[in-house]
């Protein structure tokens, strides 16, 4: 952005007036002698190439720099996120060493365009002063012949001058323009990407939405040649709480991003009180689901301003109203400054139980009738645990919800569990009629309830394979 801006500010202050200086004088040059000016004229075609080709090499070694550059910045970036990892597997001297390969490649390319820029100069005025002899040697050789007055000629020389210097400034310019046209390049490609998930023509506001919730028949994948989900059908009523249960990789946090549209199936259809959701506007249906992730994510601000993130139009009473269901108000106590306590970026200086109900408080005031929850309460301690669980019986409580779950406690809450298996449905019912039928539900049930016995460590969920993380 920087390099841009630099390139719009010398083309208003050094391209326009240039340009028009340059043009005067031609002007005047060719009045007092047309056939001694196009002598004067003769070297610009060859400043045109030397210029051309140089700006050429230029604009690929700056593109090159800067994409070295950004791979520098990523690189710190992703290591100074992950600090307490790298000091935990003791791989600071690895980063350092990558971040000095990472950032030798940077300098290189840096030094080759310095090189490149440097030479621009040096060869513009080498033909501007080859030019200047010759317009010298042919003016006295006329001069000698009675052919030109020496009056003319240095007036042709004095033009030449000015001239040459307008030339030169533009020339020099141009290496500007290389590196600002290599970065405006990478501004306008993020500028010109497009958002796969719009509006269609004539999408209506979703308004009154009492949450039914159905996927009818609904294929999907990633990658449109490996479907992640096999026409998949499941339904909810409004009010209802269905669970989605399966080992990794079986699809369920797949179902929770259809249900926000953040993607959109390749082949059925995904209902929202009767209608396919793409008749809704993207905006109008997102602000009627709440979502609570595995994996809270917090903004920098007050506490309170991340409860706010779920609905901005919220009063502070609301807020406050939001936080104390959703138990935040059981620490923020003991904070310096209450609900308007900073948070430190991602959250990082609140336990994992603290941004869950954080989370929870946000996801209560924005008051949606559909409610996600992708496995709410992984890795939490048991006194976390209860804590968000009561959040999310006030969440819950009116709402039609889907959750992600392996935990006995949720699971038996659900009106209707879905079993799913490589992207397909297996097998749905009630947690009872599930556990007593043979499949792959009854067998996990088996697992967790001998894994509950005497000396068992396990808190009533399902053994690991059958956790549900992000398909």
């Amino acid at each position: 952005v920087d390099q841009t801006q630099s390139l719009f500010i010398a083309v208003l202050s050094s391209l326009v007036p240039n340009v028009a200086l340059l043009v005067g004088v031609l002007i005047v040059v060719v009045l007092i002698d047309p056939v001694f000016a196009l002598l004067t004229l003769c070297m610009m075609p060859v400043l045109f190439v030397v210029v051309w080709s140089l700006r050429r090499s230029i604009k690929a070694v700056s593109r090159e720099a800067r994409m070295r550059e950004g791979r520098v910045a990523s690189h710190i970036t992703e290591a100074l996120g992950s600090i307490g990892l790298v000091q935990a597997y003791a791989a600071e001297r690895r980063l350092d060493e990558s971040f000095r390969v990472y950032s030798l490649d940077r300098l290189q390319a840096g030094l080759r365009r310095v090189d490149l820029t440097a030479r621009l100069p040096a060869a513009v005025d080498m033909v501007a002063q080859t030019g200047t002899a010759a317009v010298l040697f042919v003016g006295g050789l006329r001069v000698l012949d009675d052919k030109m007055t020496l009056g003319v000629l240095l007036v042709f020389v004095s033009y030449l001058r000015q001239i040459l210097d307008p030339m030169r400034a533009l020339a020099k310019l141009s290496s500007t323009i290389s590196r600002g046209s290599a970065s405006a390049e990478r501004v306008e490609e993020v500028l010109r990407l497009e958002a796969t998930i719009v509006d269609r023509p004539g999408a209506r506001r979703a308004v009154g939405i009492r949450g039914d919730l159905e996927l009818r028949d609904v294929t999907f994948g990633y990658d449109p040649a490996r479907p992640v989900l096999h026409q998949v059908n499941l339904h909810a009523s409004p009010g209802q709480t269905i669970a989605l249960v399966g080992p990794t990789g079986a699809g369920k946090s797949s179902i929770a991003a259809l249900l926000t549209r953040l993607y959109d199936p390749d082949k059925g259809q995904v209902l929202l009180d009767g209608r396919d959701i793409r008749e809704y506007t993207v905006a109008s249906l997102r602000q009627n689901v709440a979502i609570v992730l595995q994996e809270s994510l917090l903004f920098s601000g007050s506490i309170l301003d991340n409860i706010a993130f779920g609905n901005p139009d919220a009063t502070r009473e609301e807020l406050l109203q939001a936080a104390e269901a959703a138990h935040v108000d059981q620490f923020v106590r003991d904070l310096p400054r209450g609900h308007d306590t900073p948070v430190s970026e991602r959250g990082g200086s609140l336990s994992g139980g603290q941004r869950q109900r954080i989370a929870i408080a946000r996801a209560l005031v924005r008051r949606a009738p559909v409610v996600v929850l992708d496995e709410p309460t992984s890795g939490l301690d048991v006194l976390s645990e209860q804590y968000v669980m009561r959040g999310l019986e006030q969440l819950t409580s009116d709402a039609t919800v889907v959750v992600i779950a392996h935990r006995l406690s949720t699971l038996r809450a659900a009106d209707t569990i879905y079993v799913l298996e490589h992207g397909r449905i297996t097998d749905c019912g009630s947690y009872d009629e599930l556990a007593r039928r043979p499949g792959t539900f009854a067998r996990m049930h088996a697992v967790v309830m001998q894994g509950s016995g005497p000396g068992s460590r396990r808190q009533g969920g399902f053994p690991p394979d059958y956790g549900c993380v992000h398909a």
